[in-house]
């Protein structure tokens, strides 16, 4: 029996801005509302640096490809 492994992308299908969160809530089976959340307190709580880690993954997360 072989298991096919879900590499992470971002979300062609489910974004707001790039789809970045989409494809994390999505590859880790969570709720892309609390981790919408999570991301908008910790923006306010690291003075930024998490719009700076969002932009990275936006350049390091690769977009879905299509089948």
């Amino acid at each position: 029996m072989q298991t096919e492994k879900k590499h992470l992308t971002r979300s062609a299908s489910d974004k707001v801005f790039a789809g970045v969160l989409s494809g994390i809530a999505e590859h880790y089976n969570i709720s892309t509302t609390w981790l919408r959340i999570g991301v908008l307190f910790a923006t306010f709580f690291t003075t930024g640096i998490t719009v700076i880690i969002y932009l990275a993954a936006m350049i390091v997360v690769p977009k879905p490809r299509d089948n």
